[in-house]
């Protein structure tokens, strides 16, 4: 079959070569124009001649053009024949064709005829063929057609022997120039034109919309074509037909300066080429479709050559997004540009071909996914890319399932997304000068599986991928004059298994990063390596910088010798182990040398130059220990060379406990990055002077040495532990209670405090007959102190949990705290009764028959609590177990209490906050003269006691079961309880017994300050007095003219005089405010503060009358009168908080002499029966 297609080949081409060269006898010199007009022309015989004289339709013009000598004419139905006469000199014939558009029925057949068409315009000069048939038919015809359009060609008949929507040619000359083809069909071949043997020359024509069944625009068989900017756009082939643009079969082609757009086609989406040879020269390939070979498809003894073209975005939905090459097929491409071609298979270029497919010089851009863009499916393809870039591949660049030859020269490859080369059986790869940078990838940069790759004088630089060389199943690979910088890898740059052979030679590699295992080399130690003379610096990886070996997948195999010769390594480094080597796993015979090598500052992190994975391990752990003890076992691992396993590791040990003993915790423990393994919570349970043998084992990889056995001995408890058998485990449990330093510390504060209360005893008894003393009830004082004491007893009770001490606490912390509370809310109520009464004169101390009589009404329900809780409660010491935390705590289980500890609660709470109001209604008469400000206080403490009891209280029973914080809670409790009663209820009065000479020298001068304030406003009084006497007050109804040369008003007068009245009164406030401490008695007598107020308001009274007075009659007597005697007279003691008290003629006296021409004079006496001195509210006694 094919030795015959080759012999139809050289026939045609023999034919076509005569069609070439006609006879030049039969070229006449004698051309004949005919015009045609569609719009002005008339059919009449004659016509056609001249512009004026056009005929109007081609067909008359036709018939009536060759109804002559020259031509036989012979009509068949629609089909009209024009044969011409051999015997007679050739004639060129050519029409004119003015524009119009020609709607007729053509068919027209030319045989041995010279023809020529000229239309006026190539838009203008439409020739529509209304889908009746074709316009021409030419058979040895030489046939020339310009500047027209045809459009509408239609010859859809199954049973025609020809092709050809608008033209057939049969061994004919044809030349199309400025001419549009649109919109035809045909039930064939060749939608606009089908050839056969025949020449033809197209220029700058367009082929738009045409279809059929086999070459969408022409179909050319055994014929030489030339096409010179020409426009394919959106021809179609239907059904399984190929060649969406042109269909070429055994035919020489030249396509220049064109462009194929949008051409579609089941096979081969713009040209199909079947034998011959095709040259495309600047031409351009735009999104072009078909199911196999989106623009390009070329099979059986073809050669095709392509030159500066551009191949964009076409697709294929099968394979071969921009061709599709079979059997023999010869392509070149040459100064090209491939982009955006794409196809789930083969996005650029699938070939079976066995001729040779070359890239030179070219861009191969595949910025869309697919999975392959080059694949070679048959043996003896061979691909060759050289001087070329291609950059932005997203899937496998070049795939190879055969034996094939890949050869990549002087190239450049850059943001390659997956594998550059996947070779899948015996291929040969050879690399040349080519440079890899900036690429980024999960997967290897080549791939081989039995196959063999050659890289000469190769560099990468600054790559991230897998790996960059990947072998298996006897591969092959050479490297030498490369380069390897700046690269990081997850693998190693070269990845080897399954007898695989490398050789790297005069290389230089410098850093490059591992980031899982090795980084140069990682092989599975079953074939060879070979390293020469080549240099490694700044090499880093996790484990075996150079070589990391791994097992080999189909078991430990005999490993191989490598040779490492003359090579320099320098500064390399592994996080983990292995700084040059490492073995992986269970690689008992590492066996690696390197002769006249130079090593200079290479490092690991957790290892040595020279590592191995685990090989054995040991065990460290105490051979004694008491029951249920917490046990800390340490497990070493070591590799081949005794080097500890450090650094991360999936090693693990487990725990085969013994039979005879309780054994509990964690039995599995992964191996640490400092190359130990700990088990921390192993506890063996079982009665001293007994042993227990424990055994370790390593997963996954078991020792070399097989498992190791311990043998542990039982010993008795250690100190400060008890030994508890529960539920038949033996424990040795830690007694949990306050420590040491805490009760010595809380010890040693509850008896300073227990001193400063026997201290604070024997003050007040010492100085009870002193007022300070006596006026806070000496009986009171030390019913406070008893409470104090045995409160503070309650602190040792908690030291320890007896059952003593759990039943006396409880009752002894509500006596105290009752007492003491009681006795200061009695204290309380007192002073709210003096002042309820208006008895603010009387002294405030409390009688003791009245003291006594209420704290012990007060007491009644506290001891009636404390006494049922002792009866009826049978309190005992608690003891919990801790299991967890291997503690045994004692605590006194108050929940027993709870209820009686609630009926003490809501009574405390309720007496005190009682107080507390007590304290809130007497405010303003906190500094009762003779108390000292003891009310300040006592409300003071009133408030602490509230808070301590509702927060201790509560906070007892939530933390009774923790020894530490019960303990504190309630001995902080305690004192606070204890100290705040010495500071606020003692302190003030015991400073104020030694303090007292300073109180007095203190006194004296407030009191001579005040006295010089009130002589001077008693100056300020007078000289208001002075000039509201000799100012007589004008009329009410003066001239207006002595208000505007500012005479002084009435109005104006009287207001002067308010005003004057207003500053003194002012003044006396101020003296008031300042002497608000010193209760000084008036001279006309005792006050009560209700008498003082109605004195104050009469004496208001007399001063306005005295205003509204007239001044003439005014003196300066009756304007005194008004005025109070003394400006302390008029305190109010709301305002001023001044109390007034009885005069005591044991306090110090004071005379005041009121005289306006006398300096006053104070004489102070200290009471020498009381031996006792005043303080800021001590009684004064004012002398005339």
């Amino acid at each position: 079959m094919k030795i015959l297609l080759i012999i139809i080949l050289i026939c045609s081409l023999f034919i076509t070569t005569e069609l070439q060269n006609p006879n030049d006898s039969r070229i006449g010199s004698i051309i004949l124009k005919w015009y045609i007009s569609g719009r002005s022309g008339v059919d009449v015989l004659g016509c056609g001649k001249t512009p004026q004289t056009a005929c109007k339709t081609f067909n008359f013009t036709m018939t009536y053009l060759f109804l002559d000598y020259r031509v036989q004419y012979e009509n068949y139905g629609n089909i009209t024949n024009f044969i011409f006469n051999p015997n007679l000199q050739r004639i060129e014939e050519r029409v004119y064709i003015e524009n119009a558009v020609y709607r007729e029925s053509f068919n027209i057949n030319l045989i041995n005829v010279t023809m020529t068409f000229i239309g006026q315009s190539k838009r203008g000069t439409i020739i529509d063929l209304t889908g009746t048939g074709r316009f021409l038919e030419g058979y040895v015809t030489k046939l020339r057609i310009s500047n027209c359009t045809f459009i509408n060609g239609y010859q859809w008949n199954l049973s025609s022997l020809v092709d050809g929507g608008v033209l057939f040619l049969f061994y004919s000359n044809v030349t199309i120039f400025n001419c549009r083809f649109y919109n035809n069909s045909v039930s064939s071949q060749g939608g606009v034109i089908s050839s056969f043997n025949s020449e033809m020359y197209i220029y700058n024509s367009q082929f738009i919309e045409n279809t059929s069944q086999m070459g969408g625009a022409m179909s050319l068989t055994i014929s030489r074509v030339t096409i010179v900017n020409c426009k394919f756009v959106s021809n179609y082939v239907s059904f399984e037909g190929k060649g969406g643009a042109i269909q070429i079969f055994l035919s020489r082609v030249y396509i220049f300066d064109s462009k194929f757009l949008y051409n579609m086609a089941p096979y081969s989406g713009a040209i199909d080429f079947i034998g011959g040879y095709l040259l495309v020269n600047c031409s351009m390939f735009y999104e072009n479709l078909s199911n196999t070979g989106g623009a390009f498809g070329a099979y059986f003894i073809s050669q095709s050559k392509f030159y500066s073209c551009l191949f964009l975005k076409n697709r294929a939905m099968n394979t071969g997004g921009f061709a599709f090459l079979s059997s023999q097929s010869l392509s070149i491409f040459e100064q090209c540009i491939f982009q955006g071609n794409t196809a789930p298979n083969s996005g650029l270029v699938e070939t079976h071909s066995t001729a040779p497919i070359i890239f030179q010089s070219c861009l191969i851009e595949g910025d869309v996914d697919t999975a392959v863009q080059i694949s070679l499916y048959d043996n003896y393809c061979h691909l060759t890319i050289h001087n070329s870039e291609i950059t932005n591949i997203r899937g496998v660049f070049i795939y190879v399932d055969a034996n094939s030859v890949v050869i990549l020269e002087e190239s450049s490859f850059s943001n390659m997304q997956f594998r550059t080369i996947d070779v899948g059986n015996k291929a040969e790869i050879i690399l040349l000068s080519c440079v890899f940078a900036n690429i980024a990838t999960n997967d290897f940069i080549f791939y081989l599986s039995n196959g063999k790759l050659l890289a000469f004088d190769l560099d990468f630089y600054n790559l991230t991928a897998l790996g960059f060389f990947r072998t298996t199943n006897e591969g092959f690979i050479v490297y030498v004059d490369g380069t390897m910088d700046n690269n990081t890898v997850s693998n190693s740059l070269f990845s080897a298994e399954s007898r695989y052979s490398i050789y790297i030679q005069n290389s230089n590699f410098y850093n490059n990063h591992g980031t899982s295992k090795g980084c140069i080399m990682e092989t599975d130690d079953s074939g060879y390596e070979e390293v020469v003379n080549s240099i490694f610096i700044n090499n880093t990886s996790h484990y075996g910088t150079i070589v990391y070996y791994n097992t080999p997948n189909n078991g430990p195999s005999q490993p191989v010798e490598s040779n490492f010769q003359n090579n320099t390594f320098i500064n390399n480094h592994a996080d983990f182990a292995g700084a040059l080597a490492y073995f992986s796993l269970n690689i008992s015979q590492p066996n690696i040398t390197c002769t006249n090598c130079t090593y200079i500052n290479n490092t690991a992190t957790f290892g040595e130059i020279l590592n191995s994975a685990y090989y054995q391990f040991n065990v460290s752990m105490k051979k004694q220990i008491y029951p249920y003890e917490q046990l800390t076992i340490t497990v070493f691992a070591s590799d081949y060379f005794g080097n500890l396993i450090r650094g991360s590791s999936d090693l693990g040990f487990f725990i085969i406990p013994c039979p005879d003993a309780i054994v509990q915790g964690t039995f599995f423990s992964v191996l640490e990055v400092n190359g130990s393994s700990v088990f921390t919570d192993i506890r063996l349970s079982t009665k001293p002077g007994t042993t227990c043998s424990l055994t370790f084992i390593s997963v996954p990889i078991p020792s070399i040495n097989g498992p190791v056995t311990v043998t542990v001995e039982m010993v008795e408890c250690g100190d400060n532990k008890e030994l508890v058998v529960l539920q038949s485990v033996t424990y040795c449990l830690k007694k949990v209670e306050p420590s040491t330093i805490v009760k010595v510390v809380i010890g040693i504060i509850a008896i300073l405090v227990a001193l400063a209360v026997i201290a604070s005893g024997c003050l007040t008894i010492k100085y009870r007959k002193r007022r300070v003393i006596r006026y806070s009830n000496p009986l009171f004082l030390m019913i406070i102190l008893a409470g104090c004491l045995i409160s503070l007893s309650v602190i040792p009770t908690s030291f320890n949990h007896t059952n003593a001490s759990c039943k006396a606490s409880i009752p002894l912390l509500f006596m105290s705290l009752s007492l003491i509370s009681c006795a200061t809310f009695v204290k309380q109520f007192r002073i709210w009764r003096l002042v309820k009464d208006i008895q603010l004169l009387r002294e405030t101390n409390v009688e003791n028959p009245y003291l006594l009589k209420f704290i012990a009404l007060l007491l009644v329900i506290p001891a009636l609590v404390s006494i049922l809780s002792v009866v009826v409660v049978n309190q005992h010491a608690s003891t919990q177990y801790d299991l967890t935390k291997l503690t045994l705590t004692e605590y006194c289980d108050f929940n027993t209490y709870i209820v009686f500890s609630i009926i003490f609660l809501v009574y405390q709470v309720g007496i005190l906050a009682f107080g507390c109001l007590l304290v809130l209604v007497c405010r303003k008469f906190r500094s009762v003269p003779g108390t000292f400000n003891e009310a300040t206080y006592i409300g003071i403490l009133l408030y602490n006691y509230t808070l301590i009891i509702i927060i201790t209280i509560p906070l007892s029973y939530i933390f009774h079961k923790n020894p530490l914080a019960n303990f504190l809670i309630l001995s902080i409790s305690i004192l606070c309880y204890v100290i705040s009663t010495l500071v606020l209820l003692f302190l003030p009065k015991f400073i104020f017994l030694v303090r007292k000479k300073k109180v007095i020298s203190s006194l004296e001068k407030l009191i001579r300050e005040q006295e010089t304030i009130v002589q001077r406003n008693k100056d300020i009084l007078q000289f208001y007095d002075t000039y509201l006497v000799n100012n007589e007050r004008p009329n009410i109804e003066s001239n207006s003219n002595n208000l505007a040369t500012g005479g002084r008003s009435t109005k104006s007068s009287v207001r002067n005089r308010k005003k004057s009245l207003t500053n003194t009164n002012t003044n006396n406030g101020n003296i008031n405010n300042r002497s608000q401490s010193l209760p000084i008695s008036p001279p006309n007598g005792n006050l009560t503060p209700q008498s003082e107020q109605s004195e104050n308001n009469k004496t208001s009274k007399k001063r306005s009358k005295s205003l509204k007075s007239s001044p003439k009659t005014s003196t300066l007597t009756q304007r005194t009168k008004s005025l109070p005697t003394s400006p302390l007279s008029t305190v109010s003691p709301k305002k001023n908080k001044t109390q007034f008290s009885k005069i005591d003629s044991e306090d110090v006296d004071m005379s005041i002499p009121i005289n306006n021409n006398t300096e006053p004079q104070n004489n102070i006496q200290e009471n020498e029966d009381d031996d006792d001195s005043p303080d800021f509210n001590s009684h004064l006694h004012v002398k005339k």
